[in-house]
């Protein structure tokens, strides 16, 4: 039996549907990943395929409510990129993109150390806070294991890819990123 990524059913919203062997979301809610991070730096990408209402996308804790978007917007343990181009956590607002985004487009996740970044079809996405150029944006969560997540609403539909050869764009051209793994290799 060959493991893979993907959203977890188990712990997604209830009104969430999960499709395509875990690898599109679609109606209302949000799920996170059936493993967390566990490496230093991961990537993962999320491709807009039906873009009718509102999506969110980021990092969440096991303890994140997945209830909707709003809830993942509140959540002092979530760090979501909405489709207002704004980065939310705790009920606020902690960075913008610039970019703007459309039905096709493919968004990449960057976790490198407690650092979050995004792209955007391949291209640096840049974060500003306050009209100041904020990359990366820094996420505290407090030892906690984090999590891939993403929410819908309104008829929107994403596809999501976790493993290299499923990437449209390959990650950062920096050492170390690449997939979200199932076991942190270690080196000697």
């Amino acid at each position: 039996m060959k493991f893979y990524v993907k959203l977890d059913v188990l712990t997604a919203a209830p009104s969430v549907l999960i499709l395509k062997s875990g690898l599109r979301i679609c109606s209302n809610g949000a799920a996170r990943t059936n493993i967390p991070i566990i490496q230093d730096y991961a990537y993962y990408e999320v491709k807009l395929q039906n873009y009718g209402g509102s999506w969110g996308i980021g990092l969440c804790t096991v303890n994140t409510l997945l209830d909707s978007i709003q809830s993942l917007t509140n959540d002092s343990s979530c760090w979501i990129l909405r489709n207002d181009m704004k980065i939310w956590s705790r009920g606020h607002v902690i960075g913008q993109l610039k970019q703007s985004v459309e039905e096709g487009d493919v968004i990449g996740v960057i976790y490198d150390k407690g650092k979050l970044r995004f792209t955007i079809n391949g291209d640096t996405a840049h974060v500003y806070s306050e009209q100041t150029e904020q990359i990366p944006l820094f996420i505290d969560s407090t030892g906690e294991v984090l999590y891939p997540v993403l929410g819908v609403e309104d008829g929107t539909v994403l596809d999501v890819a976790f493993t290299a050869n499923s990437f449209n764009y390959l990650p950062l051209s920096v050492e170390g990123f690449g997939e979200i793994k199932f076991q942190k290799e270690v080196t000697f």
